[in-house]
């Protein structure tokens, strides 16, 4: 019996491991950043869209979209918003749709330091899930700078395009900056671009439930 108690440690270990990161990930998530105090005129209207538990994203509509974001960027002429998504490169090849979600997808977007991108869909309409963000010029200026500095780029400045990833003939893919990890996901890309634009955020958070939660439910766009 004593030869089975150290694999039995062992096992127990790694079957604590996601409780605990989900134990840790709710709680550290209900703890609030408040928003920066600002005395200009929010008048611009942008969005995040948690399209799932495990997904967000930051949306904008195309007038607001600063130059240099625009730039290298395929926009078609009925596009009227823009989704910025980050996420694991892999992940977002394996996975077209949840129907095809695999542990092993999860597992090497969550525990290995993979290649990441930046998914961009080109939308028409606003969708009713979308949360609404209110900004001043400030604030909008440095929400694009954010999501700009999260596209790496090649020798010459330019976004780098990955032609042969697409869902469809409305999104297209770009090489990110930095890793994708379990610790660092897309709601936490998210969470701490509402940090850097001072808006109401989590301390931390890897999943989209803590950042909706300091935000009223939206009610139509």
């Amino acid at each position: 019996m004593k030869y089975l108690k150290w694999p039995l440690r062992i096992l127990l270990f790694f079957l604590a491991l996601p409780f605990s990161y989900l134990l840790l990930a709710l709680l550290i998530s209900l703890i609030p950043v408040s928003q920066k105090e600002t005395d200009c005129e929010q008048r611009h209207k942008v969005y995040f869209a948690p399209s799932s538990a495990i997904h967000s994203d930051f949306i904008l509509p195309i007038e607001l979209i600063s130059p240099e974001l625009k730039e290298n960027l395929i926009i078609q002429p009925e596009t009227k918003f823009i989704a910025f998504g980050f996420g694991d490169k892999n992940f977002f090849e394996q996975t077209p749709t949840w129907d095809d979600l695999k542990a092993s997808s999860i597992f090497i977007a969550m525990c290995l330091p993979t290649e990441s991108a930046m998914h961009i869909i080109r939308l028409e309409k606003s969708e009713e899930y979308w949360y609404p963000l209110l900004l001043c010029d400030k604030q909008l200026k440095f929400l694009n700078e954010y999501i700009l500095k999260k596209f790496d780029e090649d020798p010459d400045g330019k976004k780098i395009h990955f032609p042969e990833m697409s869902y469809g003939k409305r999104d297209d893919f770009y090489a990110a900056k930095g890793s994708f990890t379990g610790f660092y996901t897309c709601n936490t890309w998210v969470n701490e671009g509402l940090k850097y634009i001072g808006k109401p955020a989590c301390l931390w958070t890897p999943f989209s439930l803590g950042i909706k939660l300091k935000y009223p439910k939206p009610e139509g766009n």
